[in-house]
């Protein structure tokens, strides 16, 4: 009796072990643009930096690396606005084969600066966000989901404007969830920096410390549910 318990319970560990490997995320979306092309930030907020321009600087999203020494060449990162696939871009080129945990990488339509220390960023020039249900699905070069769908008609279900962004108000790890309450709607952009938020009045910046080896790794979550299922690809590839 003790003996069959004893292999179910190590049975059971191994199959969860199992599961969270596969499902944790090695990249997690952090922050995407939904600020109108014609339109500013809300409540006169600057982006540190774009500064307050129009646009806030066009479509872009960004991206927390969980996972360390993280080889992002040849994933794909869509992008779909109301249901529709918007756009597609494929990582090409050199220098996105070795991201350190902690990185913050941005996929940008308007940015050609290709990042330095913690942030690297990839320049496509067809990508498209917005405030329309504006979700994001990252695959890997093998077309397995690594991320999303996330965005707006997940988590939040509504209620991102115009002259706001998609932000993620915490500090995410492999076991961050796409409907996680932490991603909501806000007007306080920073792109290629630690999103920021307030609570209770009081500005409070994102913590990346634990991912950067400032201090211990953070403790595991809850197991990500991915979904699967997606057609129908147009493809951006990056300027040379």
């Amino acid at each position: 009796m003790r003996k069959s318990l004893f292999t179910a319970l190590a049975t059971a560990g191994i199959l969860v072990a199992a599961i969270s490997g596969v499902m944790a995320a090695s990249m997690v979306l952090n922050e995407f643009n939904a600020v109108a092309e014609d339109g500013y930030l809300k409540k006169e907020k600057v982006d540190p930096y774009f500064g307050r321009v129009v646009g806030n600087g066009g479509s872009w999203a960004e991206f927390v690396v969980i996972e360390d020494g993280l080889d992002i060449t040849g994933w794909t990162f869509m992008s779909f606005i109301d249901g529709g696939l918007a756009s597609t871009v494929v990582i090409e080129g050199a220098g996105y084969d070795n991201l350190a945990a902690g990185t913050l990488f941005t996929v940008a339509a308007n940015v050609q600066e290709t990042g330095s220390g913690w942030w690297s960023n990839y320049y496509a020039p067809g990508f498209v966000t917005g405030s329309t249900n504006c979700q994001i699905i990252i695959m890997d070069a093998d077309s397995n989901i690594v991320f999303g769908p996330a965005g707006e008609g997940v988590m939040p279900a509504k209620g991102i404007g115009s002259d706001e962004i998609f932000v993620f108000c915490g500090t995410p790890d492999a076991y961050t969830t796409e409907d996680s309450p932490l991603f909501t709607d806000g007007s306080s952009s920073s792109f290629a920096n630690l999103n920021r938020w307030t609570e209770n009045d009081v500005l409070v910046y994102q913590d990346l410390s634990e991912l950067r080896g400032e201090s211990e790794v953070p403790e595991p979550g809850t197991v990500v549910a991915i979904l699967g299922g997606i057609a129908g690809l147009g493809i951006f590839r990056k300027r040379s």
